[in-house]
């Protein structure tokens, strides 16, 4: 990796590692990173997704009935809707990758309203897997209330 692209990263990981609200653009990602998808189905259909997420749809079913229930307790609860994820992302995504894939660890980064948090983590307490969470606003820690292994690092 050449010295521009390592000074670049080290920039990002200072902006992350001390709470600098700077964020990275889509440009920078597309430039670093080997595919950007612009919805769950393009990268469902992509040859970065594990082929298994598709093909277990009890688990998407699952996961959006469940992401619709968190949604409804948790919209709005430390900002606006509008900072709410997508159904697609939370069921489609992470609930049925978490189910389907052996993971050892799940890291979160910014956690807002804790919709995403709470769907991963109902998926995790079946798994027994440990979702780490940071988040630079203190308010958003005590959202989830389930039984999983859930860190929150401020």
């Amino acid at each position: 990796m050449d010295s521009g692209r390592v000074s670049l990263l080290g920039q990002r990981w200072r902006y992350f590692s001390q709470g600098d609200n700077h964020s990275v653009s889509a440009n920078w990602l597309r430039k670093q990173c080997t595919g950007i998808y612009s919805t769950i189905g393009e990268f469902l259909q992509s040859e970065h997704s594990p082929a298994q997420i598709s093909t277990q749809p009890l688990s998407l079913l699952e996961g959006e009935q469940v992401f619709r229930s968190i949604l409804q307790k948790k919209s709005g609860a430390n900002y606006e809707k509008n900072f709410d994820c997508e159904v697609e992302l939370a069921s489609l995504f992470l609930y049925a990758y978490i189910l389907t894939c052996k993971l050892l660890t799940v890291i979160e980064t910014g956690v807002t309203n804790r919709i995403t948090t709470s769907t991963m983590m109902r998926a995790l307490e079946q798994t027994r897997v440990a979702l780490h969470s940071f988040e630079i606003d203190a308010r958003t820690q005590n959202v989830y209330t389930g039984t999983g292994n859930l860190s929150f690092i401020t």
